[in-house]
Formats: structure tokens, sequence, C-alpha cells
């Protein structure tokens, strides 16, 4: 895939404010892209000289642009504790043969050019004299702004001047003749576009529209599905690279669908039934909802431009959030069970009172990463290993505040304004929001594709069975939440081990429930207390203010509640209870 890097370095000493809105804004508009498998972004926000070589190395072959963003000087890049200079960076970019453009937004870094010229570099944007940090960022985030549109090189460049001379209270002159170096030029221009003479046609570059990676699927009329406005079309093609991971439906699929041979007899809602299939059933349904696969979400729009849409891609952030915090919440009651004496961080309690303490309103802005990240941090002080071994990941990638950290401020910013109106979404911006929503959500899965990988199950009950001079063995009466398209039915099985009744269970293994973790009360099956058939799953909500009370919500229809009482449903009420005393020591 072609790839661009991004190289950022902020001198401890001389701090440049804007850099970290150049880093970020221009992240954000490439990622779309990324998300599309259009393009690999290789995020450097604090470079060094060893990580410069290091992605230099790696990606020589694929590398199609170099941006750097920070101090520099004729001679070299000033990093944050370090100096690159600029002979040895020529020679290293230099070794990318693919390479387009090289972007030296720094303060006078015209004089590196020749050497970037001479070593075939086609097509180099610098500067020849100091330049403001406001007006290097809003250049730079302008001219990628314009290459996302896809522009190329030399029309990016133009419209990068264009808004700035026009945004700006005094006049920036700009040289844009395309000189070829040696050629005379004002002293006083800021940023100039130089070429080679024998690679002006570089100048002509534009972003890939397609993915190397990206499957033709057919839709139901025979036609690709894949259109710029499109609804479904990034989050299918996202989940079908992550989740074929784990499930051998969705491999199948793909190897069909890349073969021409058979290419043909595979459709659109193949894919989408196995990605449904591949996930646990609280996320699966949310999902199916987006791809208006059940009866009742046929007719309400949500496959397609909608608030009903938008509403549904939050809907199903919070129910992958929510997932995560429930399976942490869960592990920390049995760490502190079996171990009383484990001492639990002031900061922890603090925000684990605070999510206790949440209502119906407040829920509704509430940041689930915030508790979160404070699980994981004190399992990690804990050296407790994780139950789902791939949040060590997901915890890397939130610190790194990359792309998966902008996706998720950027969905808890749209969870503020659907479900609080505020600010209100206007009809002339729900398009754009609506794809770039789903976009973002996509970003996500990318980093918790792996919730695939581990199996969720209803436990209703458990029968002892012991024959004489065997060993004991115990039956299970389940309901296995995945294959949501199939239906749910009621199963049994006999294993050497036993559960936990009346649970929702996550497990490592479908063949092997020795390694389970138990996510009721926060996840509850209420058919395993009413003995009704198949399943009902609910999400804990919060505690009811005023009342020794519990509110549920039903997974399938974040509208249906469920109250948890004394009176009704008093052995899920008493396990909470137990629970949030034995996790902070308070009794409810």
């Amino acid at each position: 895939m072609e790839a661009i890097y991004l190289a950022f370095a902020n001198h401890q000493n001389e701090r440049l404010d804007n850099l970290t809105r150049e880093d970020r804004e221009i992240n954000e508009i490439l990622s779309s892209r990324i998300q599309k498998q259009q393009l690999t972004v290789l995020r450097d926000s604090y470079t060094s000289i060893e990580t410069m070589t290091g992605h230099l190395s790696r990606f020589r072959n694929d590398l199609r642009l170099f941006h750097y963003g920070g101090h520099a000087g004729s001679e070299v890049l000033i990093l944050d504790q370090e100096k690159a200079r600029s002979e040895g960076l020529a020679q290293l970019l230099g070794s990318c043969k693919s390479l387009q453009l090289v972007f030296l937004n720094g303060c006078s870094t015209k004089n590196q050019v020749k050497g970037l010229l001479d070593l075939g570099i086609p097509v180099v944007i610098a500067t020849r004299c100091a330049i403001e940090d406001t007006s290097a960022t809003q250049f730079a985030i302008e001219f990628y702004r314009a290459m996302d549109q896809r522009q190329s090189i030399r029309e990016s460049f133009q419209t990068a001047k264009a808004k700035l001379l026009t945004s700006q209270e005094k006049s920036i002159e700009f040289y844009d003749d395309l000189p070829v170096w040696g050629e005379t030029a004002d002293e006083d221009i800021p940023w100039g576009l130089y070429t080679s003479k024998d690679a002006a046609e570089a100048l002509n570059w534009k972003f890939p529209e397609t993915s190397q990676n990206e499957i033709v699927i057919k839709s139901g009329s025979d036609r690709p599905n894949v259109t710029a406005s499109t609804v479904n079309d990034v989050l299918v093609q996202v989940l079908v690279q992550e989740l074929s991971k784990y499930s051998k439906k969705l491999q199948l699929l793909k190897m069909m669908a890349e073969d021409e041979e058979t290419r043909d007899d595979v459709d659109i809602r193949e894919f989408r039934g196995a990605i449904v299939d591949a996930l646990p059933a609280p996320v699966a349904e949310q999902i199916r909802k987006l791809f208006a696969a059940t009866p009742e979400t046929q007719n309400t729009g949500i496959d397609s431009i909608s608030m009903e849409r938008l509403r549904q891609l939050i809907i199903t952030y919070d129910s992958i959030t929510l997932l995560i915090a429930y399976t942490l919440l869960s592990q920390l009651w049995d760490i502190k069970f079996q171990n009383p004496d484990l001492k639990i961080p002031d900061s922890t309690i603090q925000e684990l009172n605070t999510f206790f303490s949440l209502d119906d309103q407040s829920l509704r802005s509430y940041d689930h990463a915030r508790l979160i990240e404070e699980l994981l941090l004190f399992f990690d002080q804990n050296q407790i290993n994780y139950f789902i071994d791939e949040l060590k990941t997901l915890k890397v990638a939130f610190a790194q505040k990359g792309t998966f950290y902008d996706s998720h401020q950027y969905l808890m910013a749209m969870k503020k304004r659907v479900f609080q109106n505020d600010p209100p979404i206007g009809p002339d911006e729900i398009e754009n929001i609506c794809l770039e929503t789903e976009s973002h959500l996509a970003n996500i899965f990318q980093h918790g594709g792996f919730f695939a990988k581990y199996k969720m199950t209803t436990i209703k009950n458990i029968d002892l069975i012991k024959r004489r001079n065997r060993k004991p063995k115990y039956k299970h009466y389940l309901v296995n939440l995945d294959n949501v398209t199939q239906g749910f039915i009621d199963a049994n099985d006999e294993f050497e081990v036993f559960t936990d009744s009346r649970s929702v269970i996550f497990l490592k293994s479908k063949k092997d429930i020795q390694e389970y973790l138990n996510l009721t009360p926060f996840l509850i099956d209420e058919n395993a207390y009413t003995g009704d058939a198949k399943t009902k799953l609910y999400y804990f909500n919060c505690i009811k203010k005023g009342s020794n009370s519990l509110s549920y919500t039903f997974s399938n229809n974040w509208s249906e509640q469920l109250e948890v009482s004394e009176q009704s449903y008093p052995e899920i009420l008493e396990e909470f209870q137990e629970l949030k005393n034995q996790i902070i020591g308070t009794k409810s």
C-alpha cells in the first residue's frame, strides 16, 4: 500500500504551540483514506533519528510522501533532543525510489532542496526563510485538505497558497513558479515548490482512489457497492479485513471475492451476514441494524443518510465501550474476591464512584474510556493479566493519541450532539457527519475486531451428572450468543468442570470452558431467570436515584428498559450490591 510518513518534532526548549494541531488535523484529514486502506499513514508525533531511520528503511519501497513539521535550519531538522543532518536524511530519502514529494515545513529549509533533487526526489516543498508557527500549520493543513480532495501536488500548493493569503491579515509572498534549483528567487518568499527538469510530471501526482486491499463486493443488483457517498462501505471493508482473522466464513468469502472466477458467486449480503455472525450478540445486533438486516429496521432509514442512522452509529460505539468496561469490571470483582486485601488506588475508586452514581441524563455524556483507562492502569500496576489479551494493544493505541484516540474523541463529541442536541445538527450537516462518523467507527473496529475471537454464552442452569465409578460431569443448559443471523436456540453440553449458572460469560474457546469470565450482573440474560426459551440480553444502565433498584437497557432496543429491584429479580440486585461493596467498600 502507498505510504505517507508524517514526522513531527517539538524541541523541548522552544515549543511550537501549533505543531500539535498540525499533527492532529493532517492525520484527521487522512483518516478516511486510512479506513478505506488507500494509504498507510506513518504518524510519528515525537520523531527521533532512530524512528525516522527505522520508518524510512522499512517503507522505502512504498513511501510516496515525507512530511516534516518542526524547527529546522539550512542543514538540519531540529528534533526534540537531537539534530538530523540534512545530508544523511537526503541519502535515506533518496533510497525511497517511489517517493513523490518531500515537504519540509520548518524554518529556512531551502538549502536542503538541492541535495534532495540531486538524489532523485521529484518534488520538494521548502521555505526560504523563517516562518511563523500559525501560518506554517495553516498552510500544511490546507495543502493536505486539497490533496485529500484529489487535487495534484501542484494544485494543492496553489490552493493552500490562496487560502492562506485570503485569511492572513498581513500579506505573505509566495514563489510558486516551480524554479529548477539554481535559479534566483526572492529572499522574502516563505514557501517554494521545487522540482528537477526531468521530474516535472510528479507535480501531477494525487492520492490513490482505490485500495490494494479493497475487496470488490457485488451488490444484489450486480453493481459494485463502492461509491463515495454510500453508507456501510467503509464499515464493511474494515470489518471484513479485521474479522476474517477469526472467522472461517469470512476468510472463504474474502478469497472468493478476490478470485475473478468466483467473484460473481458472492454478494454484499453474504459478507454482511458473515460479519454479524462473527461478533458477540450485543455488538452484532447493533451492526445488524446498521445493515438494516432485521424486519424492524428495514424501513427506518438506518441504512441511509439520516439522524436515525447517526444515532445507531453512536449506539454501536457505546455497545463496544460498555462491553470493554464491563469485562474489566467483572474481572476486577473476581480479583478482589480472590484477594480482599488488594488495595485499589483513590483515583480508581473515585472514577468507580462517578460511574456508579450516573443517572439516565449523565450517562448521555459520560465517557467510559475514563473508567477503562483507570482499570487498565490498575491492572498494569499490579501486574494482572487481562482476560482479553488484546486490551494491551488497545491501551497502547489510546495512549499514543493517534487515529484510535482521535476517533474516540470524535465519537464522544458526536454522542453529546446526538443525545443532548448540543450543539444541534443541521440538515446541511447530516450527510458529512454520517459518513465521517462511520469512518471513525470503522477505525474503532480496526483496533477492536478482536472481540470476534471470544465466544459469549448464556448459562441458564447446570446439572451435576455423577455415574458410579466415573468422574462427575456437569450438564450446562446454555444459549450460544453468536451466529446471530441464524437465530438463538437453547442447547446443552457436558463438561468436566462447571461455570456459573444464570450468567452471561465470555469464553476463550467453545471447546474449553475452564477459562471463562462471568459478565453478570453487568450483562444479564432475562430468560435465564424467567425460564423462557432463547435469550434476552440487557446491559446495566445505572442505579436508580432515590430507590433500591437498578436500570438495565435491552441490547436490541436501547429505548426498552428493565427494572431490577427487591420485587423484580432480587437475586440480581443482591449480586450487584455484593459486587459494589467488595470493589469500592461501600454498601448500596
